[in-house]
């Protein structure tokens, strides 16, 4: 018998439930095939054992073939190879005589093992979940190992590999002013830009402010030219000076930022109106009733720790009311070291008419100075109380605090370094 030279593995891609492979090779029963199965999705190979496949000798005249389950519900790649035993099966005594289809039969056993060998399918040598075959150490000199898009083995030199990033890289240091940074090289398409851009724009608003800086010492030399025409005295003009040291502040404290008391606390809620779908986050005070938020701030280190004054912005629900609500501020401050828990100073009470408008925003008038309890230093915790005094209002109707502010005056003292 002669073997032809036409091994190779069987392959054949398929989602059916099962699948037929035809053999075109010689083998010498079932323990000679090796058949596994790799799922196309996340390329993950299962082995088939003995009991898994059932081969069929030429019942539909096209050949041997088996038929393989695939119980993975996507397509799968079924490869089939032949590993032949590697035993010596034939022996020669002193003065035997040779059997001439038992030598024939282990020759081809031999070219068999041969054939098995040069496809680099051996069973012994496919160890790895996704086995593959690395090139010759020429051609992978000098470069790295990749996977491509199909997940497939391959090399390329590290300039090759890092060059699009090197690109990528490049877009976000020095790309054009007004130019986006590509998707590519993971921007957003919206608001990306290099740093060069954002250098430019920073060199730009850097100009603008010298121009207007410029003008306002322009404005200055004016009117201290005026006041000289005007022949203000050096006592007055020292007075205007010394009012004008400190310049006065606001700081803006969202609903969001607050919290309400657990003992006489306000509600919070969220609202949206009805035509423009405008979103707003409030506390709710209901009438009859006195109710709380609390926050604190460490207020800025240029503060002259002074006293402060309030505003409230509120509105109402749809509901019209009517009569006046009286809004109460408190503070106090807890340095280090110091109990947590301190007094509030007495109430600074504000009291802001109702504008009989169902919905819309309240600024209220200012409160009167108020000094801030427990003498105050920098950077101590302010702990700071916001209640309505709904026993005592006149309003009639719950109402929904937006958001506080609080003026203080700068000193004209340097900040000194922590």
């Amino acid at each position: 018998m002669s073997l032809p030279d036409d091994y190779q593995v069987e392959k054949v891609t398929s989602a059916l439930a099962e699948i037929k492979i035809y053999i075109a090779w010689d083998f010498d029963g079932v323990d000679e095939l090796y058949v596994w199965l790799q799922n196309s999705v996340d390329g993950t190979v299962y082995y088939q054992e003995l009991g898994d496949f059932t081969v069929t000798e030429d019942s539909d005249g096209g050949g041997v073939f088996i038929l393989v389950e695939n119980n993975q519900g996507v397509s799968v790649d079924v490869s089939v190879a032949r590993t032949t035993p590697k035993t010596q099966t034939y022996s020669l005594n002193n003065g035997e005589a040779l059997n001439p289809e038992a030598l024939i039969k282990s020759l081809d056993k031999t070219v068999k093992m041969i054939q098995d060998e040069s496809k680099g399918y051996d069973n012994q040598n496919i160890t790895s979940v996704n086995p593959f075959v690395y090139p010759d150490k020429v051609s992978r000199a000098d470069k790295i190992s990749i996977f491509d898009s199909n997940g497939d083995p391959d090399f390329d030199t590290p300039d090759n590999i890092l060059a699009p990033q090197i690109g990528y890289a490049q877009e976000w240091a020095t790309k054009a002013e007004d130019m986006l940074v590509s998707s590519a090289a993971g921007g957003n398409g919206t608001t990306d830009y290099s740093s060069l851009h954002h250098a430019a724009k920073a060199e730009a608003s850097a100009d603008t402010a010298g121009i207007s800086a410029s003008n306002a010492l322009s404005s200055d030399i004016n009117a201290a030219a005026s006041a000289a025409a005007a022949q203000v005295s050096a006592d007055e003009a020292e007075d205007a000076l010394s009012d004008l040291v400190g310049v006065y502040k606001t700081i803006y404290i969202p609903a969001k930022e607050m919290t309400a008391q657990i003992t006489a606390g306000a509600t919070s809620g969220i609202s949206e109106t009805t035509t423009n779908k405008v979103m707003d986050e409030y506390f709710e005070f209901p009438d009859g009733a006195d109710t709380f938020v609390q926050f604190n701030r460490a207020l800025p280190d240029k503060w002259d720790l002074g006293q402060i004054k309030y505003k409230a912005y509120w509105t109402t629900a749809a509901v019209i009311g009517a009569g006046d609500a009286i809004w109460s501020f408190d503070s106090s401050s807890v340095a280090d070291g110091v109990l947590i828990d301190q007094i509030f100073n007495p109430s600074m009470l504000l009291t802001d008419p109702y504008n009989s408008t169902a919905g819309s925003l309240h600024i209220s008038p200012p409160t009167a100075f108020q000094t801030i309890d427990n003498t105050p230093s920098l950077q101590d915790r302010i702990q700071f109380q916001i209640g309505r005094f709904g026993i005592f209002d006149s309003y009639t109707e719950p109402l929904r605090l937006l958001r506080v502010a609080i003026q203080y005056k700068e000193t004209d003292t340097p900040v000194v370094v922590w």
